[in-house]
């Protein structure tokens, strides 16, 4: 019998990426909040755009191994192994999405949420593609 979650994409896109893109919406909740405090408190684009990613990084990677991944949750030691991993292998995505939101705002005038936009759309395609293979792997994979 099929899957409904693969029938609804038409498994052109992976349930996980649609799971893992949820999440990230709701971590774009979390990037904005504190963008906007940040810019309340000091109106300097890119170190706002620094903190609210490294902070929406660390909620989404909990939310993720509590939703997305719940399957293969990590616990204990092996969360906090993760959480560095992710961080680490993310950082990709993180210089992706702090350069192109930066460039964004500066070079095209972007305002600062459109900015944070696009730079979270490009780290949410990486961030995908490596944690789902070697942060929340099965076993033999």
């Amino acid at each position: 019998m099929r899957s409904r979650r693969g029938l609804m994409t038409w498994r052109i896109v992976p349930a996980g990426l649609i799971s893992f893109g949820m999440v990230g919406c709701i971590g774009l909740f979390v990037h904005f909040a504190v963008l906007a405090v940040w810019l309340l408190l000091r109106p300097s684009f890119l170190p706002a755009h620094i903190v609210a990613t490294l902070i929406a990084s660390a909620f989404n990677f909990a939310l993720n191994n509590s939703l997305t991944f719940r399957n293969r949750q990590l616990k204990g030691i092996a969360l906090l192994n993760g959480l560095i991993k992710y961080l680490l292998i993310s950082s990709v995505g993180i210089f992706l999405n702090i350069g192109i939101a930066y460039a964004a705002y500066e070079t095209y005038s972007t305002g600062p949420y459109l900015a944070s936009m696009v730079g979270a759309l490009v780290d949410l395609i990486w961030r995908y593609a490596v944690s789902s293979q070697f942060i929340w792997k099965t076993e033999g994979t």
